[in-house]
């Protein structure tokens, strides 16, 4: 399986806003939150259950100035 997510964070008034601008199977983001330190921490899924061999996973991900992020 090939997937590539594509995530950008940028400063946002007192905290961070996420834009997706790419996500294909297996990764799913569920959604951003907010933190009360202006973070915004990004909650990823696997949607297919795992990761197996010959599997191609890649992730781009681009913090702008200011802008705070925690992925899990």
């Amino acid at each position: 399986m090939d997937g590539r997510l594509c995530l950008r964070f940028d400063r946002n008034g007192g905290g961070t806003a996420l834009h997706v601008t790419r996500q294909d199977p297996p990764w799913k983001v569920v959604r951003g939150f907010p933190t009360a330190t202006g973070e915004c921490l990004a909650h990823l899924n696997n949607v297919s259950g795992g990761v197996l061999g010959g599997d191609r996973l890649e992730m781009d991900i681009d913090v702008g100035p200011g802008a705070q992020a925690q992925i899990t």
